[in-house]
């Protein structure tokens, strides 16, 4: 490697990089480049690139900004594999450091070959290949967590802490100005990386949002990213038009993105290092049912508020767990608790509340005051309290107690150092409880030098120790939210299939002259016939410019109706009081017409009045009002919202974002996550909505989204949803002028849905097919929802079959095993499933599955056929299938390993012009250049 600008002068960048590379103790071959100098800190310098002798794989340009664009270039000329630009003066600066930076990028685009970080940057640091290729002045020591920071002077901060906590990292990238290399591209390498267990990222902005999302994900599922996001309340560039934009803010679309992504974002800088070592070490919980053990009433009160606090649950504990904590809590009074369970067999109480049997044996003064009609005694609900003097042994016997009962999915266990507290032997206590519990503890150290050893032995055993109760409950919280996270990115939805009258080409190509108005407002009764057109009810508006004609309407409609503004001016038509409802016959549609213009005239004398709209007016006493709508956000795309609808939809702030394309399982998710959720079900008398068809107008909403970039900002405000039908009273649309709509798609990898964070279902790869024996099938993409009947295949397929293609016996009936081949990100792996009917029964014959390197140039291929289908030529269709498709994405190679046993597969590779790269005993590796 080389370090451009390397100097001899202390203190200087150039000479700091130098240093760090000799004290980081860089096994490879370090060349100086500096015309001034022959040696810099013992290293032999050059008068340029061109001078150093054999392959560069790294260059470091310490430079000042304006000479980077000429040794960038004299990098690509001589065939450089990477650069890290640590100069700064670049679109930080103003107009002339953007400009610069232009150029530097023009430059980099003509050396595809080589990838460049930065400018901008403090550096890069790869512990485990002791390379320190920066300016920082630590060398952070060896470990598993990867830090990416888009700032170098907090990431200095990280790593100065880092060296202080004796944390270690597998790699440190400071990102600068990303002008190449990317967050994604990082992500990608570092989830191929053995060292790295844990990403840790300082993110300010993010440019490419779907290349982000795509590698997030595929990170995710296997290993936790934790992410800290400055500037939460920044505010949007572009005022709100609707309601659903004004809820809608840039932060609160970065939390939907990163959940969605499997990401946990942290609340607190200094949560960054601690939540990804508890993370990567400790096996997500089940649920957020926390079990609190403490001895001080107090101190288990306030984990309790901080557990509600961040809506988490306080576990409710079994009848035997309640009897087994009182024996615990007086396990000095032998005479109270003495063969408690013969007693009870004896008093012929088995059947009874144990609690309530302890309360009426128990001594008076032994009680406090309690709630007795929750039929427990004190100390024994949760937080468990132990007492100021409890012992390592009751401390033990407790924790082991709640952490059995299976309604309890963690445990915080705090200490507060009282007089009779053996603080240490509490600690090793618990270190010996924990070897025999798989369910997460956490630990709270309350104090200062009484409890330090005590809490250094635990965090050497591994246990996560605190100093407050709120740290121990934010940190279990980025625990349950990493788990439920992940869950969400393998969680089967149900199939809910979404039939529309035309194909959606049709609707998009039938639908472009209403995005050719000259408004940038769509009609209310524009906006609702795209609605209907993807199958959502609504009531249809007629326009009336007169008072007379909306008399003749109402009639036509019937009474009572809906009379609301008609104008191109007036979004919020209840805010110049443009609406009336109820208007119950002929006379009141004269006087709302005349009233409403009034209004107008007098609240808004600048916008161009039409007349009226006349609706029927729809009226359920077991309607619930919802809003959902949409905004297109500068960098996630397309964002979508539900919550509470009506007139104060603002003011109440209950809305869930997510981002599209939705599944019905994302979109039931979205409904949970409302304040107003219960209302949804049946309430204080109310039956429950229909809630198929609530779900089923979220996913039409979410097509039509996907559908239709052009769409800035849409509000459906109310959505009336009843327990017989989902319909739309009023929507307003707002488009973008300057954006075409063609309404054509494409089969290659030219980014389609640009308007999109994460590609939705790809239909463009559907279609029907026969085998030569007439059979007929459907090709399409797999799909989340296909797990059932992918399992269902694997069934029909003999051990032989699946040793073959997946080298071991595979267990069909594993969920999170099926979920890795059915849960596709359609950005980067494509699966062809071959399905067809049979019996009555739709069923999946086979599968061709193609996975992409980052970059689309390489696809690895396989197939699988479930052994009633093979030798039928279905195999070869679907290998057939998937080459086309490679060809259309531009994928340059295309690889296949196989089993030296499976002589019809390597006969079909060679018919198609496959080459035998490697053998072994074990597998034949295969490949085609296209």
């Amino acid at each position: 490697m080389v370090v451009i600008g390397a100097s001899q002068r202390e203190g200087s960048v150039g000479n700091t990089v130098v240093r760090n590379l000799q004290k980081a103790g860089y096994a490879g071959e370090i060349v100086a480049v500096n015309r001034h100098y022959d040696h810099v800190e013992d290293v032999r310098c050059v008068n340029r690139v061109s001078d150093v002798d054999g392959t560069i794989d790294l260059a470091v340009i310490c430079t000042p900004a304006k000479s980077a664009p000429g040794l960038v270039e004299e990098c690509g000329e001589v065939g450089v594999r990477g650069v890290v630009i640590l100069s700064a003066g670049f679109r930080e600066t103003g107009e002339d450091g953007r400009e610069l930076e232009r150029r530097l990028l023009a430059v980099a685009k003509r050396y595809p070959n080589m990838r460049v970080i930065g400018p901008n940057s403090l550096g890069i640091i790869s512990t485990h290949s002791g390379l320190n290729a920066s300016f920082a002045d630590t060398s952070p020591r060896r470990g598993h967590i990867a830090l990416l920071t888009q700032s170098g002077a907090l990431g200095t901060a990280m790593l100065d802490w880092a060296e202080k906590e004796g944390v270690g990292f597998s790699h440190f990238v400071s990102l600068g100005n990303l002008i190449d290399v990317t967050i994604a591209d990082l992500i990608d390498f570092l989830a191929e990386d053995p060292h790295t267990e844990s990403i840790v990222m300082y993110i300010e902005s993010i440019a490419d949002a779907r290349s982000f999302m795509s590698a997030a994900r595929a990170f995710a599922r296997q290993k936790p990213i934790i992410a800290y996001k400055s500037g939460r309340f920044a505010t949007t560039a572009r005022a709100a038009a609707l309601h659903t934009g004004a809820m809608v803010g840039i932060d609160a679309v970065y939390d939907a993105a990163f959940a969605r992504a499997g990401v946990v974002r942290v609340e607190e800088f200094d949560d960054l290092i601690h939540c990804a070592e508890l993370l990567a070490h400790h096996k997500p919980p089940r649920g957020a049912r926390l079990a609190v053990v403490s001895n001080a009433g107090s101190a288990g009160v306030m984990v309790a508020d901080a557990v509600l606090q961040k809506k988490c649950k306080l576990a409710e504990f079994s009848e035997d767990t309640t009897v087994e904590l009182y024996k615990t809590q007086h396990d000095g009074d032998s005479a109270l608790v003495a063969d408690l369970s013969g007693e009870r067999q004896r008093s012929g109480l088995d059947g009874k509340d144990p609690c309530e049997q302890l309360i009426e044996n128990t001594p008076a003064h032994l009680l406090k005051n309690n709630d007795e009609g929750a039929g427990r005694c004190t100390g024994v609900v949760n937080p468990v309290d132990l007492f100021g003097d409890a012992t390592p042994q009751r401390y033990s016997r407790a924790v082991q107690t709640v952490l059995q009962d299976e309604g309890v999915d963690a445990a915080i266990v705090v200490l507060t150092p009282q007089a009779l507290t053996d603080a240490t032997g509490i600690a090793d206590a618990l270190v010996e409880s924990a070897r025999h519990i798989s369910k997460p503890i956490l630990a709270v150290w309350m104090g200062g030098q009484r409890v330090r050893q005590g809490a250094t032995r635990l965090a050497q055993a591994g246990i996560p120790v605190y100093d407050t109760p709120a740290k121990a409950v934010r940190a279990f919280s980025y625990l349950y939210r990493y788990s439920k996270n992940r869950e969400v990115l393998q969680e089967t939805p149900r199939t809910m299939p979404i039939e529309f009258h035309r194909d959606r080409a049709a609707l998009r190509e039938s639908f472009a002259s209403l995005m050719l108005s000259e408004s940038e407002l769509l009609s209310e009764s524009n906006s609702k016939a795209l609605l209907e057109a993807y199958g959502i009810a609504t009531t249809r508006p007629i326009v009336a410019s007169h008072a007379d004609e909306a008399v003749r309407y109402a009639q036509q409609v019937g009474f009572p109706v809906a009379v609301k503004v008609f104008s191109p001016d007036i979004v919020h038509k209840t805010e110049v009081g443009g609406v009336i409802l109820n208007v119950a016959d002929a006379d009141g549609v004269r006087a709302a017409f005349d009233e409403i213009q009034k209004r107008c005239q007098t609240r808004r004398p600048d916008a161009d009045f039409r007349g009226v709209t006349v609706q029927p007016m729809v009226v359920d006493p077991y309607g619930r009002e919802l809003l959902i709508g949409a905004r297109r956000d500068p960098v996630f795309g397309a964002v979508m919202l539900v919550g509470a609808g009506g007139v104060d939809a603002e003011l109440l702030q209950d809305r869930s974002l997510e981002l599209p394309p939705l599944n019905e399982r994302l979109a039931r998710r979205m409904l949970e996550r409302l304040q107003c959720w219960p209302v949804l079900g049946e309430y204080r008398g109310r039956p429950p909505v229909d809630m198929d068809q609530l779900l089923s107008v979220l996913l039409r909403f979410s097509y039509l989204l996907a559908d239709h970039p052009e769409i800035v900002e849409l509000d459906v405000n109310p959505l009336l949803v009843t327990p017989e039908r989902t319909i739309a009273l009023d929507a307003n649309i707002v488009i973008d002028l300057d954006m075409p709509n063609d309404g054509t798609t494409s089969p290659d990898r030219s980014p389609q849905f640009p308007h999109l964070a994460i590609r939705p279902y790809p239909d463009e790869y559907v279609r029907r097919c026969r085998l030569a024996d007439g059979t007929q099938f459907i090709l399409r993409p797999i799909a989340p929802e296909d797990e059932p009947k992918w399992r269902e295949m694997l069934a029909t397929c003999s051990e032989e079959s699946i040793r073959l293609r997946f080298r071991y016996l595979l267990q069909c009936s594993n969920h999170d095993l099926a979920a890795r081949f059915c849960f596709t990100d359609y950005e980067r792996e494509l699966a062809i499933v071959a399905e067809t009917h049979r019996d009555g029964k739709t069923e999946i014959a086979g599968v061709g599955r193609l996975v992409t390197d980052s970059n689309h140039e390489k696809a690895e291929f396989a197939v699988l056929v479930a052994d009633p289908w093979q030798e039928r030529g279905l195999g070869s269709l679907l290998t057939d299938e998937c080459l086309t498709i490679c060809d259309g994405w531009g994928i340059r190679t295309v690889t296949a390993e196989v089993d030296p046993r499976n002589h019809r597969m390597l006969q079909m590779f060679a018919h198609r012009g496959f080459t035998r790269d490697l053998t072994d005993e074990d597998d034949i590796l295969v490949s085609k250049q296209l």
